[in-house]
């Protein structure tokens, strides 16, 4: 029963947290602990969380994925990546394409295997490849960070990175607005050769229309949200009550709410109006103190987001169908091998025409394996669009993903130590490594 599913939620929620808190102490990302005890607690293993119950609980999904998608456009400093614009652009360039291509090919060959993928169209394949390629790009800037603080990972290399994966969020983010735009024209089925010419046009030019209205709705939101953020620090005519970091919380999941289903609700993109409100809340320059403004959303979504996080991927395994991963598990292997393949193809060619040390394009792909929350996102967001062949996919590419956030986090770690940026913990006494530094990039 939904009653019971909703007595039981947080009593999973709080045991979930202290899972995650383990997984942490083991040098495993949290998101790691969300996700097992939702298996466990799901439909497929004790069903304390019903799939009904599941079923009736979308909106907090939605609510919940419109705080992730605003959490990851707040984490991109203008200011900070037009210094290394040239050498961020260059790799997350290289490695997005190498990515996708491995991936898209690598589904397409494996097309037999994969039983969702069975009788549909070559378009309709190639559409589900592109989505995986596009899904595999992502990285993820949580993890990153928290690896960086766990070694106190400062220099070239550090910076450059986190850039990157911060850029690629937001690029991807895109790419994804696209691609299922393109999952909707392949659904139609329009013949280019039948159709009016006028019908042909609007299909095609639809997708790039969606992701602009997307990225000037998600402004104006954006816009309308900054006075919530400065409450408190400036005299603005609002109700002492909403001072409270309690309501400025609520308050912020509202405005992301309400960003989020005003692009649902014009058939836009809402993950990219979200990122794109939180993008232009952390780079606002209509204040006199950008900084300020910069930390107190910080402070508000720090505050907001373990909240956020631990409900959200929580519900995201407790949905995970396992006989469905138990029949792909091969696959997803098979998609993680390539994955790390075009890492290496990628980030090593971006890194040696951005001018990096030998040093550090030897181990550069180490640092961009693990995926985590907006690949999850994307995933759960997909899942929905599509009732098809959206909930076999979507266990697929978590199978991928978890392996990826397994693996991920020791493979930055290690590479941090190599190049000697760690100043916390094993390899922390090597000395710097000599080397040319990319254009734009500090120490």
């Amino acid at each position: 029963m939904p009653v019971l599913f909703f007595l039981l939620l947080p009593t999973v929620l709080l045991i979930s947290h202290q899972i995650g808190q383990i997984c942490g102490r083991f040098g495993l990302p949290a998101i790691t602990g969300y996700l097992i005890t939702g298996v466990i607690s799901g439909p497929w293993v004790f069903g304390l969380l019903s799939e009904r119950g599941l079923l009736s609980f979308k909106a907090v999904d939605k609510l919940c994925l419109a705080c992730v998608a605003l959490s990851a456009g707040s984490e991109m400093h203008l200011q900070e990546i037009r210094k290394t614009i040239v050498a961020v652009g260059t790799i997350a360039m290289f490695i997005s394409i190498s990515s996708w291509i491995f991936v898209c090919a690598a589904v397409m060959l494996l097309e037999s295997q994969v039983e969702f993928m069975q009788g549909m169209s070559w378009k309709e394949q190639l559409c589900v490849a592109s989505m995986a390629g596009t899904i595999m790009v992502t990285r993820s800037p949580a993890t990153a960070i928290a690896v960086l603080k766990e070694v106190d990972g400062r220099g070239p290399f550090c910076s450059l990175t986190l850039n990157v994966v911060i850029l690629k969020d937001i690029v991807v983010i895109i790419l994804y607005a696209l691609n299922l735009e393109g999952v909707k024209f392949a659904e139609k089925g329009l013949d280019a050769t039948n159709e009016p010419h006028f019908a042909v046009l609007k299909a095609i030019a639809h997708p790039f229309y969606a992701v602009i209205c997307s990225i000037l709705l998600g402004a104006t939101w954006g816009f309308a949200f900054m006075p919530i953020v400065r409450a408190g620090r400036q005299s603005l005519h609002i109700p002492a009550f909403l001072l409270d970091p309690r309501m400025k919380c609520i308050a912020t999941l509202l405005m992301a709410t309400g960003c989020f289903y005003s692009a649902l609700l014009a058939s836009w993109e809402p993950l990219l109006a979200c990122v794109i409100m939180g993008l232009y809340a952390a780079n606002a320059k209509d204040t006199p103190n950008p900084q300020a403004d910069r930390e107190a959303l910080e402070h508000v979504l720090r505050s907001l987001m373990p909240l956020i996080n631990v409900t959200f991927f929580t519900l995201i395994g407790a949905s995970l169908n396992l006989g469905a991963i138990a029949k792909t598990l091969h696959i997803a292997v098979c998609i993680v091998v390539v994955r790390l393949v075009a890492l290496m193809v990628g980030a090593g060619l971006g890194s040696k025409v951005a001018g990096c040390p030998p040093t550090q394009v030897q181990v550069a792909w180490l640092a961009y394996v693990t995926q985590a929350g907006v690949a999850l996102g994307l995933i759960k967001s997909l899942a929905e669009h599509e009732p098809v062949w959206g909930p076999p996919f979507a266990s697929l590419m978590t199978a991928v993903v978890v392996c990826n956030c397994l693996v991920g986090p020791p493979m930055f770690k290690y590479a941090i130590i190599k190049v000697g940026e760690a100043h916390r913990g094993v390899g922390s006494e090597r000395p710097a490594v000599e080397g040319k530094t990319p254009p734009g990039v500090t120490p």
